[in-house]
């Protein structure tokens, strides 16, 4: 698992990536200093668990992929059956190839859970 993080976070602008179970718990992580993991999976299980909440409520689709673009950087996730991957970049990173890679990636992370 470490491998696959390690090729996303080689992307320029990407600060870290995390794989979590669906509760939030971490199972692999490489993340760059001054990023706290805790904080990060707290984060991405709460939105997670909301949206998914409100998308149950409304009767839609399951939650695929959720993108939160700040100034101060970005938060991506996308959501397989037994894990979440979630990318942590800096603002001017190319979030259009950050999102194929963590597609290709989680398509690779789930064949070893």
């Amino acid at each position: 698992m470490k491998e696959v993080l390690n090729e996303i976070n080689e992307i320029p602008g990407v600060r870290g990536s995390i794989v979590l179970d669906m509760e939030g718990l971490v199972i692999a992580s490489n993340i760059m200093s001054g990023l706290e993991e805790r904080t990060v999976s707290a984060m991405v299980a709460s939105i997670r668990g909301e949206i998914v909440r409100a998308l149950a409520a409304d009767g839609g689709d399951s939650l695929a992929a959720v993108q939160l673009l700040a100034e101060g950087g970005n938060v991506l996730f996308m959501c397989g059956p037994e894990c979440i991957l979630s990318v942590v970049t800096e603002p001017g990173a190319n979030i259009g190839l950050v999102s194929i890679k963590m597609k290709a990636s989680l398509d690779r992370l789930l064949s070893m859970l």
